[in-house]
């Protein structure tokens, strides 16, 4: 499955936009603070944002901060069947840390930011 999502995630489309997790309006709010758990329920990050297809208006990513000792990662997780409870504020991925670690990283110029002009 690692390798499937990998080579989905080195798909380059100048269409998508990032979006960040605090200007996603959900009917409960924001997805600002949401935390990103594994198929084992342990947590492995927060969701920074998502990268959309603002033409189909679709999301294609999930943007997962993590951190280790040293630096802030942001991990492309593609769109794929994931669970998100609501009442936990959570994002279960059907991963765990070591594969989340695999993933292509988000560059800050890779993609540009979400606008209403997008939608146009």
């Amino acid at each position: 499955m690692a390798h499937r999502l990998l080579r989905f995630c080195n798909v380059q489309d100048e269409r998508l936009r990032h979006l960040e997790a605090a200007k996603v309006e959900t009917p409960i709010g924001t997805l600002n603070d949401v935390v990103v758990v594994s198929k084992g329920d342990v947590p492995i990050g927060k969701l920074e944002g998502i990268i959309v297809d603002p033409a189909e208006r679709h999301v294609r990513y999930y943007v997962v901060e993590s951190r280790d000792w040293f630096k802030t990662h942001r991990y492309l997780v593609p769109d794929a069947p994931h669970h998100i409870d609501w009442n936990r504020r959570a994002l279960q991925v059907e991963m765990d840390e070591a594969a989340l670690s695999k993933l292509p990283e988000l560059r800050d110029d890779e993609f540009p930011p979400f606008s209403t002009d997008d939608l146009g």
